[in-house]
């Protein structure tokens, strides 16, 4: 006999949110390695992620930590940047710092 696996509380809401806003395929799991990454990159002592994550074992929450290098983080604050403005904005920000396009005829 076959039975079903009754979902936690956690995944039914996250199945309900993706739904609702229209994403396909979400796994909660992930932020807690995302947010294990962002408290590492900001000097959070591995202890203190470690009761946040509930671990019992110190090597489990290092398995969690996907620490990246300065050359990482300046791409991301390049990304962001960029990313905030429209690609006309962009070259108008340009033009306002300084950068002379020459029009010819």
């Amino acid at each position: 006999m076959v039975g079903t696996v009754k979902k936690s509380i956690p995944q039914e809401m996250c199945i309900w949110l993706r739904r609702k806003v229209g994403v396909r395929y979400f796994r909660f799991h992930a932020l807690r390695h995302s947010g294990a990454s962002i408290m590492d990159n900001n000097n959070v002592p591995i202890g203190a992620i470690q009761r946040i994550l509930g671990h019992e074992n110190r090597k489990t929450t290092e398995i969690y930590l996907h620490s990246i290098g300065q050359a990482e983080r300046d791409a991301m604050t390049v990304f962001e940047r960029a990313s905030g403005n429209s690609h006309t904005e962009s070259h108008t920000e340009a033009n306002s710092v300084g950068i002379q396009i020459a029009v010819t005829s």
